[in-house]
């Protein structure tokens, strides 16, 4: 009978070690599924941060191009308007000369007409 115990208190001494092993591992298993869980947190808030700067920063970027760009907009319709305004004054002033050469070439042969006609007119009736 005391061998049996001895036997039977072996067996229960030998399971409760494996029970305790076995919870060590468990233990030993949970605390390295909990560290990478929280690597894993950590590097989520990291991105997410990154993520928030990065929108930031494209917001400015968006704002300064937008405002770069609509006062290059504003230069460029300004130098438009003024090359427009040169190239009509160019025309106008074109027109002016033409108009001023030609009526200056008329001009003798107009008069020198005109007193050709008075001359046959005074003739036709004298």
């Amino acid at each position: 009978l005391t061998s049996e115990k001895r036997s039977l208190s072996g067996s229960s001494l030998s399971a409760a070690v494996s029970i305790r092993d076995s919870r060590e591992r468990e233990k030993k298993e949970i605390c390295d599924l909990n560290d990478r869980f929280a690597n894993y947190i950590e590097k989520v808030r990291f991105l997410d941060a990154q993520n928030r700067k990065m929108m930031n920063d494209l917001e400015v970027f968006r704002a300064r191009v937008g405002k770069d760009t609509m006062s290059t907009k504003a230069m460029f319709e300004c130098e438009i308007s003024v090359g427009f305004s040169f190239v009509l004054y160019i025309v106008i002033m074109f027109f002016v000369y033409l108009f001023l050469f030609t009526f200056l070439l008329l001009l003798p042969y107009l008069i020198f007409y005109k007193i050709k006609v008075r001359y046959k007119y005074i003739q036709l009736f004298t």
